[in-house]
């Protein structure tokens, strides 16, 4: 066989005599062009046309073969995915059809049929999962979830190795995990089929939802939400949030500038209810509009989820001895029912030696007399303090003075050392003290007093490296009175904010009394963010609030020691004062942790809206807990609960998870129960989440083809319409893997026989015409 590109000759006898009919007749053309050499041109076109006859003839006795590769019949395979989301119910305009009702009647046309001859085709639904169907009654276009990438990884996992030729992608390419990369390695051509017009599209989507919580009393709630209007220039609209009762707490109106159009909105709220709270988004148009046709009404609302703990963070103050700032710091505190503060204020000094007083034999200190009078035990001796617990929990709170174990100091979240001298703790209990805020999270505040800080000999003690300044002492002190001034660091933190413009919170502190009593400090530690400064007669700077992170807690230093002037000054300075101490004891408090802790994290490798139950489990010295039965429960919106086992993370003590894929939208509330080994209970947690998957769905309602180009570009694939599937069956032919060598006789081709025998006819009457006319031999 001679083979010239796809055209072939098969060498047999009738092949060999047409070659022998073809050399005899070019001699016998030579011959005669040789004759008529004289002729000049007109011999060499007499010549030509004898050759083309000859070789047109020749052609059509040595039966060629055209030689084409095609698809094993069977051989190969060809995926067909349809979107089952809820976005295929919207309606084409164009057509009057929702798009799902366009994708049934597509996978009933004429090219299936005709790509299942030369395929084996293969048909699979997705939503929030991957799974094949066989009768299209499976396709329901209900489920408010389309994970279109995490179903074509699942189609390259499962035919990785296999003639896979080709993905045809039913969609309107609306996807909510197209954050999510899509891993193109060994993925066949996709050819994404557009389904759905491209008209515009009446619609007002909620299209994300973020809640960021703070310390900023006024506010401790920012609410961000992004909405995006198609097709509704010049309308007006409205968002409002619902609390849980049904009220409406905030609303903000918009109108519409262009058809298409997105716009942020900023919320901040104060929420008045504990634990895990959900509200309720709610976009509208104004009441004095014509009714609006949407496309659809199920992206108008969301819900958002707020968490204030149920149980206030206990905060224990402990002073050296009674003062003023103990009295505005408890009539601050009183005013939050997120803050408990227990007190434990030294009346008198120790003494060092007994000295009989009144009746002959008593030896307890006179100062007890009148003070807890059910107290079982005898009163305290002459060489103890006199101490004085206020608003304790329960009758052993803090009966044995400052805490000297990690259990009971650590069932504290904050701490205030207020005047008190080093020599009051013990070296175990400053070790405690170190410990409470670098293992278990809590927050150390302390305030200036002549007992504090340098002047109270803390220098080189545990409680000194936890502090965010270098403990030296100075020879000379500083002269007051002194003026405070916020840093432009001072100016960034939403805790220490009193007021909502930089000018007048400036002038809040710009207003404040002179102060009298001022510990000097030389030295802040890398790190540490110095927030309020204080200026003396002298006109030196010195740090005043400085603040700085230490383990898992933090510390604060506040140098000055008598900020309970700011509210003997008038009501509007008090009340200043009161929210200062209010949110600097919210800041303090917020990195502590809790024995059981459990979050919820977005698990997109469970589909687009999987969540991650993730809790950490710590013993009573908050140490990681190595063995616990951790157990999930979540209540979903409509009141249903599912019990999920917890297991624990590997190489990560303490750590112990659960994967839980919502099926609908609304609140959900998850919690964790945790029991040790010995079957002893350590504790519960409680977390929620707002699952908003028609939000997500209908984030934007318009075919996405930008999303399925690239997807078709990545995979060396071709978007289609409708009209064009067609092509299905060559674009995918040229990529099977899985090829027969295919010989066709040339004249099966249309118009290739008649074409050759006219050019044979034509060249035999061009040369026998010239030689006619003129006289050629």
């Amino acid at each position: 066989m001679i083979q010239l590109g796809h055209l072939a000759i098969r060498i047999d006898t009738w092949t060999q005599v047409a070659i022998c009919l073809v050399l005899a007749g070019l001699t016998g053309a030579i011959w005669s062009a040789i004759r008529a050499r004289r002729a000049g041109p007109i011999a060499i076109l007499a010549f030509l046309a004898r050759l083309v006859a000859i070789l047109a003839l020749g052609l059509v006795l040595a039966r060629p073969v055209w030689i084409s590769t095609q698809p094993a019949a069977g051989e190969n395979l060809m995926a067909i995915v349809v979107d089952n989301s809820l976005s295929m119910s919207i309606h084409d305009h164009a057509t009057g059809q929702t798009r799902g009702q366009l994708a049934k009647d597509l996978l009933k046309g004429d090219w299936l049929r005709m790509l299942q001859k030369g395929f084996a085709v293969r048909q699979y639904l997705f939503d929030t999962r991957c799974r094949p169907f066989t009768d299209l009654s499976e396709l329901s276009f209900d489920v408010p979830a389309s994970n279109l990438k995490a179903c074509l990884d699942t189609i390259r996992r499962q035919y990785a190795g296999r003639p896979l030729a080709g993905v045809v992608l039913v969609t309107d390419g609306i996807a909510t995990d197209a954050d999510v990369d899509l891993d193109c390695t060994a993925l066949a051509p996709i050819y994404p089929v557009l389904i759905g017009g491209q008209q515009h599209i009446q619609d007002i989507a909620i299209t994300d939802v973020s809640v960021d919580q703070t310390a900023f009393e006024d506010a401790p709630v920012t609410v961000k939400v992004n909405v995006h209007a198609s097709g509704l220039a010049g309308r007006s609209f409205s968002l409002s949030i619902y609390d849980p009762h049904g009220t409406q707490v905030a609303s903000q109106s918009w109108q519409v500038g262009s058809d298409e159009q997105s716009r942020s909105f900023e919320f901040r709220l104060r929420p008045t209810d504990t634990g895990v709270v959900f509200y309720r988004l709610q976009a509208t148009s104004s009441p004095h509009e014509s009714a609006l046709s949407e496309a659809t009404t199920d992206n108008n609302h969301a819900y958002l989820v707020i968490e204030r703990r149920a149980n206030p963070y206990r905060v224990l103050y402990v002073s050296g001895r009674p003062n003023w700032e103990y009295k505005f710091l408890q009539r601050a505190a009183a005013q939050d029912p997120q803050i408990r503060l227990t007190a434990l204020i030294r009346l008198a000094r120790r003494e060092p030696k007994y000295e009989f007083r009144g009746r002959p034999g008593q030896q307890t200190n006179p100062l007890y007399r009148g003070f807890e009078p059910n107290q079982p035990r005898p009163f305290e001796p002459y060489d103890r303090p006199v101490l004085v617990r206020l608003n304790i929990a329960e009758p052993n709170e803090l009966l044995e003075g400052f805490p000297k174990t990690a259990k009971e100091l650590f069932s504290y979240h904050g701490l205030i050392l207020d005047d008190l001298e080093a020599a009051f703790l013990s070296n175990h209990q400053m070790e405690l003290i170190r410990r409470f805020v670098s293992v278990r999270g809590g927050g150390l505040l302390m305030l200036g007093g002549k007992d504090s800080l340098s002047d109270g000999a803390y220098a080189g003690t545990p409680i000194d490296q936890v502090l965010p300044v270098g403990l030296e002492p100075l020879e000379r002190y500083p002269e007051g009175p002194f003026s405070l001034e916020l840093t432009a660091q001072g100016l960034l933190q939403p805790w220490l904010r009193l007021r909502t413009t930089e000018q007048s919170q400036r002038q809040v502190f710009a207003d404040m009394p002179r102060f009298q009593v001022l510990n000097p400090l030389t030295r802040t530690r890398p790190g540490s963010l110095v927030l309020l400064t204080g200026t003396g007669r002298d006109g030196r700077q010195w740090p005043v609030l400085i603040t700085g992170r230490f383990g898992n807690g933090r510390s604060i230093v506040l140098t000055v020691g008598d900020i309970w002037r700011w509210g003997m000054q008038d009501p509007q300075s008090r009340s200043d004062m009161e929210t200062f101490w209010r949110q600097i004891i919210r800041f303090l408090v917020a990195q502590s942790q809790d024995q059981v802790q459990l979050t919820a994290i977005a698990d997109h490798k469970a589909g687009s809206a999987g969540i991650r139950l993730q809790a950490r489990i710590l013993d009573a010295e908050f140490q990681t807990v190595q063995s616990a039965n951790v157990t999930i429960d979540i209540q979903d919106p409509n009141g249903r609960h599912l019990t999920l086992p917890a297991s624990q993370v590997s190489q990560q003590p303490g750590l112990f998870e659960a994967t839980f894929l919502p099926r609908s939208s609304g609140p959900y509330i998850a919690t964790a129960h945790a029991v040790g080994p010995d079957g002893t209970t350590i504790g519960r947690a409680q977390t929620g989440w707002a699952s908003n998957l028609e939000a997500k769905e209908f984030g934007k309602i318009q075919v996405n083809t930008p999303l399925l180009q690239a997807i078709a570009s990545r995979t060396s694939g071709k978007v289609l319409r409708p009209k064009e599937l067609g092509q299905l069956q060559d674009l995918a032919g040229k990529a099977s893997s899985k090829t027969v060598t295919v010989l066709s006789p040339i004249w099966d081709l249309p118009w290739i026989l008649p074409l050759l025998l006219l050019a044979c006819l034509i060249g035999l009457l061009t040369e026998w015409t010239i030689r006619r006319t003129r006289g050629l031999p």
